[in-house]
């Protein structure tokens, strides 16, 4: 108020208290392997209320960018958007997922040739890793139960 004049303004101002800021939690960190082609992403740490979620990241579509646990199979960084609805209020939280998908390379060796001079010949495959964690499995005529899992099998005419 001023008391030269006797005039007065007003102003109102809303305040939001801190506690309806909505809670975003993308969840923890994952991996995607070949043993685990696909990961579920983890919003219910988000907490409670009107909320209204978006995903965004690589793995993410129209049909799963709104759903509190979307699966994808592809790594990258993605983004957990919560929006209370009540307040117009919301709150970001990201999570990584990273590919450690290393696809071995197999090659069955060179072409051989079994007619009635040639009985039998011995296959040469080669893969990129060869160890406890790698099989060979061939297919095919003259690969049995006895040959199919060794990387030079030998088959007969």
């Amino acid at each position: 108020m001023n008391p030269a004049n006797g005039c007065s303004r007003t102003a109102t101002a809303t305040v939001i208290p801190n506690s309806s800021l909505p809670v975003a939690g993308a969840g923890a960190d994952q991996n995607i392997t070949c043993q685990q082609s696909s990961v579920t992403l983890n919003g219910t740490a988000s907490g409670s209320g009107p909320l209204q979620y978006l995903w965004t990241g690589p793995g993410i579509t129209p049909a799963n960018q709104n759903q509190l646990t979307p699966t994808v199979t592809m790594g990258g960084t993605y983004t957990l958007n919560v929006l209370d609805t009540s307040s117009g209020c919301s709150a970001t939280d990201v999570v990584q997922i990273t590919e450690l998908v290393s696809l071995p390379t197999a090659n069955a060796g060179t072409d051989g040739v079994l007619n009635c001079g040639i009985l039998s010949v011995i296959l040469n495959g080669v893969a990129s890793s060869q160890g406890a964690n790698f099989t060979a499995q061939w297919s095919g005529p003259g690969i049995n139960a006895g040959n199919q899992n060794v990387y030079s099998p030998q088959v007969t005419l």
